[in-house]
């Protein structure tokens, strides 16, 4: 699952929004070493927070 696009779809004209926060969740997600579904869980924290 592409959650860019996921989102995108959702939320049509917030492509810049949503690439930011799925980098700022990458990078939390790396730091704390998160794998699977938690990695997801983080990075769509982060989206739903950016586009509140």
């Amino acid at each position: 699952m592409d959650l860019f696009y996921v989102y995108l779809n959702l939320y049509p004209g917030k492509a810049d929004i949503i690439l930011n926060a799925i980098k700022a969740g990458i990078a939390e997600a790396d730091t704390t070493h998160l794998k699977g579904k938690d990695r997801t869980d983080t990075i769509s924290s982060h989206i739903m927070d950016a586009l509140d």
